[in-house]
């Protein structure tokens, strides 16, 4: 963890160490110095799919809570993957939670205020979650090439239509070229980096 400045021994680390304890007293809160766009990020271990990002605030101060309108941004290398902004406040000693939908591919995740008045940034825990998901089949969202395609039809992408109808003539099957071109392929580009865990392959019937 990183922060843009720090003030009165808030450290950045303070923010991942598991506990979610938001009284400034018991050690566990960070706190920037007081500036305009203050931020806190965390680089992740490994690249990741984070699917929820839950922020929580400082319980025992202040008015604003120091946790209100802000931003949060999920980066891979410089590139925003996910950016999501929380114009209100964020009750003292309560969290907010990011949902990020299906899941974003990131490697890290800051936090930071809006706006051009200076403020204090405190945060008393920042949680990145990731959930297993239910088999899905990513094929499906992702985009289909081939060596070649027969001229009367076989498009790559018919299979990753979801139908697994495998009569030729009921339009969801693909083809290449007529015999006689070598080393024929297909394949799927995913829509992200992502864990495989199997592969299916049905033929024609």
């Amino acid at each position: 963890a990183s922060q843009s400045s720090t003030s009165s021994g808030g450290l950045p680390a303070r923010a991942i160490d598991g506990n979610t304890d938001g009284v400034w007293g018991n050690g566990s809160v960070t706190h920037t110095g007081l500036g305009v766009n203050e931020w806190w990020e965390v680089a992740l271990p490994s690249i990741a799919v984070v699917h929820e990002i839950w922020l929580w605030n400082r319980a025992n101060c202040c008015t604003p809570p120091r946790l209100s309108n802000f931003k949060v941004t999920a980066f891979l290398g410089t590139a925003a993957m996910f950016t999501a902004t929380h114009p209100g406040a964020v009750p003292q000693g309560n969290y907010a939670r990011i949902d990020l939908g299906i899941g974003t591919v990131c490697d890290r995740v800051r936090i930071e205020h809006l706006g051009t008045t200076a403020k204090y940034l405190s945060l008393a825990e920042v949680e990145i979650r990731q959930y297993h998901k239910p088999i899905m089949n990513l094929a499906r969202l992702g985009i289909a090439t081939q060596s070649s395609t027969r001229p009367l039809g076989g498009a790559a992408s018919r299979a990753i239509d979801g139908n697994y109808n495998r009569v030729f003539t009921k339009n969801s099957i693909t083809h290449t070229q007529d015999p006689g071109t070598v080393a024929s392929w297909w394949q799927v580009q995913l829509p992200w980096v992502s864990r495989i865990d199997q592969v299916k392959l049905y033929n024609r019937g």
